[in-house]
């Protein structure tokens, strides 16, 4: 933290971790160079060490989304996620950074999860098929007559929503019936990233879209 220098305010995750960075009346640095993206990644990879990661895992992080505050060509919103092994974190592992033009960064707020936590896990291979998972689970539940041909794996894989699909379904309901594409895009933005004021919050990302444009809860939590 020292290296941030004086006038730094933190606050911390369960994890010992900033949960925000900020500098009153300041920036936390400037004349960082390149795009929106690599400004946050190399304020991240500088301060690496203060959230438990090194500056590689940091370039691995991915990006979620680099947008423009509302009515603004001069400020921006950063949000990049950890992964392991490839797979998307269930809880946490978010960090979103404000980022300004001349290569200034404003704050950050995390929820990432420090390396040595993630190295506790015993394993990323899943013990069960998708198939044996939801057996296991009627099983438990005390459903019988069930097998591995009553299932498929587009049947139980199937969470998640497109914005079409639940646009068309939200329209079916008649109070809803004159609702318009805006109006429900902007309901959307809202659930997707908390709508323009909220979007440098992670803990207002709900739900994250993949690359097929299917929309699904990264956090199980919610």
């Amino acid at each position: 933290m020292a290296a941030l220098g004086a006038d730094v305010h933190v606050s911390w995750t369960q994890y010992g971790t900033p949960l925000t960075l900020t500098r009153q009346a300041d920036f936390l640095a400037s004349g960082l160079s390149g795009s929106p993206e690599r400004v946050a990644r190399t304020f991240l990879s500088r301060n690496s060490a203060i959230y438990g990661l090194s500056p590689a895992a940091v370039d691995q992080l991915e990006l979620v989304s680099d947008q423009a505050l509302s009515g603004s060509t001069t400020a921006w919103v950063v949000l990049l996620r950890q992964k392991l092994a490839g797979i998307r974190l269930a809880e946490d592992g978010l960090v979103s950074v404000g980022v300004g033009a001349g290569g200034k960064v404003a704050y950050v707020t995390s929820s990432l999860v420090p390396t040595s936590l993630l190295g506790t896990l015993a394993s990323t291979t899943p013990k069960l098929s998708p198939q044996a998972a939801v057996l296991a689970a009627a099983k438990d539940a005390g459903v019988t007559g069930l097998d591995s041909n009553d299932l498929s794996l587009g049947k139980i894989d199937g969470g998640g929503f497109t914005a079409d699909a639940l646009y068309d379904e939200v329209r079916a309901a008649w109070a809803y019936r004159d609702l318009t594409r805006a109006e429900f895009q902007w309901a959307l933005d809202f659930v997707v990233k908390g709508g323009d004021s909220l979007n440098a919050y992670p803990e207002y990302h709900r739900v994250v879209a993949d690359d097929e444009g299917v929309y699904r809860v990264p956090n199980r939590a919610i």
